[in-house]
């Protein structure tokens, strides 16, 4: 039973870890614009942008594991910090799969 319990704990804790696997840096700075082109995608640069990817942006995409109402959140968030000039930290990784239309994927977002 022990084996057991052990096992479906492992197989639970599989998509998140791969999930996280790519997050591996952080970057701080202020929003200079955030854009929407379709309602899947959330587009934003920072003043202090890292060059990853082949376009200077980050991406909130829905193809990765976020929810249409941590979008919502994540771009509340960005109109907020953009409006007061507050900094941001980004969350984000630097495997080829962190690029997203030629953005860099976020993994997490937070003032």
């Amino acid at each position: 039973m022990r084996k057991f319990i052990v096992l479906a704990a492992a197989l639970a804790m599989a998509p998140f870890q791969t999930a996280l696997s790519g997050y591996s840096l952080n970057i701080s700075g202020t929003v200079n614009w955030v854009k929407i082109y379709n309602s899947e995608v959330i587009y934003f640069e920072l003043s202090n942008q890292p060059a990853h990817c082949a376009n200077r942006f980050f991406a909130i995409s829905s193809t990765q594991q976020t929810s249409e109402k941590q979008r919502d959140r994540y771009y509340a968030m960005l109109l907020a910090a953009r409006a007061a000039q507050t900094t941001v930290s980004v969350g984000y990784g630097t495997d080829a799969g962190d690029c997203v239309d030629g953005g860099v994927l976020v993994h997490a977002l937070t003032f």
